[in-house]
This record gives C-alpha cells, structure tokens and sequence, in this order.
C-alpha cells in the first residue's frame, strides 16, 4: 500500500508540473501575439503619419504657358518650335502645356481664376523653367510669378518690345521679341508694284494692333510717298469683299489682323486668304502662317522660330547657364521674298536658312512657302 501510494503522490506531481508547464507556454503564446499586433498597430500608423521618402524625381519640369487657344495658327507654330527643341525622345524633360484662351475669354478676373486653378495643380510640381508665348501669358506669369513660380526663369516670345514688363526689366526674364517690320515689307510691296496709290491695312482691335497701327504709320511715312493709307480694325469680311468690288486695282493689301463674320466671329486665315485671291489683289502679311493661301509674301515673322529660338534659350538654362548671359533676341523676322525685289531670297523652313542670289534679267518672282511651294507671276 505504502508503495501503490508514492507511486500515485508521484504521477500525481508530474501531471501537476505538466499542467503548469502548459498555462506557462500558453500564457507566453498569448503574449507573444499581444507585442505583434500591438507592433503592428504601432507601424501602421506611424507608415500614415510619416510618409516613406521616395527617390527624387529626375525630369527636368517645363511650364508652357501660351496666351491664345491650340488650333490658333500662331499657337499651334509657336508650340511646334519649342517641341523640336524640348520634345527630342532623349532628354529627361517633362512639357506641362497649357492654353489661356483669352482670344475668346475677356473676363476682367480670369487671370485671377487661373491663378487660383493652376496654384491647384501645379502644387506639388516644382518646375525648372517657364516659357510663356505671347503678352497676356507674360502678364500673367509675371503678375502672380512669386505666388505660383517663385524664383523660376522665364522665357517668353512673341512679345513686341513695348510691353511694359521688359521695360521693367525684371530679374531671370529672357526670350524672343514680336518684332514686326512693316517697313520691309511695304519697300517689297512697293518695288513690285511701282503704280500703288493707295495701302490698305487689315488690323484687329487689340493692345497688339494699336502697336502694329503706329508701326504702319510711321512705315508709311517713312517711304516718302504721297500714297492713301486705309487701316480697318476687325472688318467684316462680306464688307471688305463688297469694298474691293468698287475699287481700282492701284492698291496692296498688308494682313497685319484678321476678319470677322457679321456675327463678331473670327474668319479663320485658311478660310479668309484664298477668299481674297480671287479679287486678284496683291496680298502681303506681317506672319508666315498666312503662306501657303495666297499672299505674295513680305518680311515674315515665323511662330515656329520664335518658339524654336525661346526654347533653345531655355535649354541652355536648364544647362545651367545664367539667364542674365542669355540676351533678349531682337532678330526673328524671316524675309520671305522675291528675287526680282531684293538682291537675297532668305528663307527658314522649320529652321533650315537658305540664301539664294538675285538672278539677272528676271521678270518673275518666287515666293516659297513651308511646305516648299513655289508661286511665280509675270
């Protein structure tokens, strides 16, 4: 008996140390799962309150501001010069392009409602370089430049040397001067149609055509001639067509603006130009996109080298070269003109100059468009 009863006193205390063993290890189990989720806790939300830094961004970030629509003629060339540049396929430069539209859009506030739209989406870009096409996207960029790009360089083009912002002479501004030479082109106009009596100007209503109207002026006056000059803000193209009907053939026409419909909108220049022609009046303009319609020619100004030459200025910033070693470019008119008018033919086709001599004993002239047409009249 005295054995039976140590033997089960003996089991007894094992199976007592075994149970114990076992609270033990489930007791740690249940404290092990404890820390890890309390770990797990603690990592989650100290991952959302302290974003993981990310690897810095290598592109090289472009604002394109342009002051009118795309599918506006200027625009579109203007745009197009600076992507033969910038748009390579090989450089790390990310375009962030936009449209102003204020051709269409006059409101007294837009700029300060773009202000605010822009300052939305553009907040977490930081941009390396602006460029800006045009007066209103200069004003703009300007007037809420420490708000929006503080301390970014600015590029502009087809801007006329009047604005009173490069009057200023404002820090890390450069670019591509507007600078329309009516003169030129009424000496061109004027040699190849010696029994002109009469100028007339197409103009548009605009800041800018107050500009070019003087510029006519003072061309005019400068030629030395007793001749009419006839200017017409925003005409009706019916109108004008009427107008041309019951004149004499002594006249030239200079497009330096556009026509409307009797409804106040705007004739496209693809639309209005080839009207003209068929009056068989000698058409000239101030701007290359109206080559290819119709016009004889005159000393153009080429959206796609302005916008070529601003971005090429652009690229040697963000090369690192200072803007203030970057000079404003005064020379972007492209002559467009004939041999029998002057003694060199020099024309830029999407960046390409080519200089031809005048030929002797020539009773023609040749106008070469973009697209390397070739116009010729007796």
């Amino acid at each position: 008996m005295r054995r039976i009863s140590k033997v089960f006193v003996k089991q007894g205390y094992f199976q007592y140390e075994d149970k114990v063993k076992r609270r033990e290890k489930s007791v740690r189990t249940g404290l092990y799962l404890s820390l890890s989720v309390a770990c797990f806790l603690v990592f989650f939300a100290v991952s959302n309150a302290v974003p993981i830094p990310q690897p810095p961004d290598q592109n090289r970030h472009v604002l394109i501001i342009n002051s009118y629509h795309k599918g506006y003629p200027w625009t579109d060339n203007v745009l197009a010069g600076i992507e033969s540049v910038l748009k390579d396929g090989k450089s790390n430069i990310t375009l962030h392009i936009e449209f102003m539209d204020t051709k269409r859009v006059a409101d007294k506030n837009y700029f300060y409602h773009l202000f605010l739209y822009y300052r939305s989406k553009f907040e977490k870009v930081r941009f390396d370089l602006i460029i800006v096409s045009n007066k209103d996207a200069l004003n703009f960029a300007m007037r809420y430049r420490d708000l929006l790009f503080p301390k970014i360089p600015v590029v502009f083009c087809g801007v006329d040397a009047q604005n009173e912002i490069l009057r200023q002479k404002a820090p890390l501004v450069t670019g591509v001067l507007e600078d329309f030479d009516i003169k030129a082109t009424l000496d061109i106009a004027l040699k190849l149609h010696p029994n002109t009596r009469e100028i007339i100007a197409i103009n548009d209503g605009t800041a800018i055509g107050a500009v070019k109207k003087q510029i006519f002026k003072d061309a005019l006056a400068a030629t030395g001639k007793n001749l009419i000059a006839t200017i017409i803000d925003d005409p009706v193209l019916e109108d004008f067509e009427k107008l041309l009907k019951d004149k004499d053939k002594d006249f030239v026409v200079i497009l330096m603006g556009s026509f409307r419909e009797s409804s106040g909108a705007a004739v496209p220049i693809e639309v209005s130009t080839p009207i003209l022609t068929r009056y068989n009046i000698p058409l000239y303009a101030l701007v290359e996109y109206y080559l290819g319609y119709g016009i004889i020619g005159g000393k153009l100004i080429s959206g796609f080298h302005q916008g070529m030459l601003a971005a090429k200025m652009g690229l040697k910033i963000l090369q690192g070269e200072p803007v203030d070693r970057i000079p404003v470019e005064h020379k972007s008119c492209l002559l467009y003109t004939s041999d029998a008018a002057d003694d060199l033919l020099c024309v830029d086709l999407g960046g390409r100059s080519r200089i031809k001599k005048k030929k002797k004993h020539m009773n023609a002239y040749q106008i070469y468009t973009p697209n390397n047409h070739k116009y010729s009249t007796e």
